[in-house]
């Protein structure tokens, strides 16, 4: 067993966990656990343009932008369909932050850890949170490496941020319990972009919202958003059925004819996301 001390420990190494050590490393001792070894393909990739007060703040920007078209693209603005068959565009053409940057969302998650690491944070990668006992005023955690070693860290903290998104890791292993206040699904797919229009598009339906962007290699993201009640599961089984039900939507449908004859040079990506 490894016995550590940090003042702040940091469950879940995904942006918000990475972003959070960042900002507090030139104050405080931070120690970062997130379960997987490397970041994985997920939905998430556009960035705000006031996020970029946030990045420029943490000193982030300048290594961001210095990677345009292979970590982001810039997205000049957004083209709605709500409620109506005419297209409503939202640009970002007279914005003070500036454009949208439509991001590789592992691209992303890499180089905040990379940073994360430069600049002292404590990493560890791959180590999943085992227990927790709150004991004189400190956090004992106890975290276990997700190899064949199964090594133990023994971690004494002041504070504890849990950064592992919906899934809760710390608060559950508290048994503080989760409100749902609503069964909002998400399921999603990657393929080749055929379109010289690279604007982001939402288009409202029946049952929920379609979602679609561009992000770097040419590679197009489509989501469809909708209670979990509301779509019959078998639609939403595989991405074959998932793309049928897409093509029901005139506004999506226009963004993907053309891709049936476009091999696909990366693996198809679906995602369903129900609440626990």
């Amino acid at each position: 067993m490894v016995k550590e001390k940090t003042e702040i420990l940091l469950i879940g190494g995904g942006i918000a966990g990475c972003i959070a050590a960042i900002s507090l490393i030139d104050r405080y001792q931070v120690t970062l656990v997130d379960k997987l070894l490397a970041p994985i393909e997920r939905i998430g990739e556009s960035l705000a343009p006031a996020s970029q007060r946030i990045l420029k703040e943490l000193d982030l920007l300048e290594g961001l932008e210095n990677q345009i078209g292979t970590l982001y693209h810039k997205n000049i603005g957004m083209q709605s369909y709500w409620g109506s068959d005419q297209v409503h565009v939202v640009d970002h053409l007279r914005n003070p932050d500036g454009f949208v940057k439509n991001l590789d969302r592992k691209a992303f998650e890499t180089y905040l850890r990379k940073t994360a690491e430069a600049r002292g944070v404590h990493c560890l990668w791959n180590t999943k949170l085992y227990s927790s006992t709150y004991v004189d005023s400190l956090w004992k955690v106890q975290v276990r490496t997700n190899d064949d070693s199964l090594q133990i860290h023994s971690i004494s903290a002041d504070f504890v941020i849990d950064a592992s998104g919906r899934q809760a890791h710390f608060a559950k292993s508290l048994g503080i319990k989760r409100i749902i206040e609503d069964k909002l699904v998400a399921c999603w797919v990657t393929l080749p972009n055929t379109k010289t229009n690279t604007m982001s598009t939402i288009s409202a339906s029946e049952n929920g919202w379609w979602y679609s962007a561009v992000v770097p290699d040419n590679k197009r993201v489509v989501a469809f958003h909708t209670d979990s009640d509301l779509v019959a599961k078998n639609e939403l089984k595989t991405t074959e059925s998932f793309l049928k039900l897409a093509e029901s939507n005139p506004a999506i449908l226009e963004l993907l004819q053309g891709t049936k004859k476009t091999p696909l040079p990366f693996k198809v990506l679906l995602r369903l996301t129900p609440p626990n």
